[in-house]
């Protein structure tokens, strides 16, 4: 089952929504010029293909929209996992990192790996 609702515009919603096709049509004009651009022709042919490609790279989205905000939530979860493993991993390995200082060489190992790592 499909809710069906009309869409009524008041004088200046019709009048914005009328630029804001306007805008549409003149960028996606534009794209397909410059993907059919060749030297010494005044005239840009689009065939069906053509359309069909540019659609395939136009989207229309809307910001703040649900699913931006679960993208948000779960780079915060996983920052917040990835903090609790360090931390959990520091408590655990603290008197090794404490004696790395007897032992220079294995400290410029462990932190070189760790920025190799951290890097990739």
């Amino acid at each position: 089952m499909t809710l069906e609702k009309r869409i009524l515009f008041t004088e200046s919603g019709k009048r914005r929504f009328d630029l804001l096709v306007t805008e549409l049509r003149e960028n996606i004009d534009a794209e397909l010029a410059r993907r059919k651009r060749f030297p010494g022709e005044g005239d840009v042919e689009v065939s069906g293909s053509d359309v069909e490609n540019i659609s395939r790279s136009v989207r229309l989205t809307m910001l703040g929209s649900s699913e931006d905000k679960l993208i948000t939530r779960d780079l915060f979860v996983k920052l917040y996992l990835i903090t609790g493993m360090v931390m959990l991993a520091a408590g655990i390995f603290l008197p090794k990192i404490r004696s790395w200082k007897d032992d220079p060489v294995q400290a410029m190992l462990v932190v070189t790996g760790l920025l190799t790592t951290a890097e990739g």
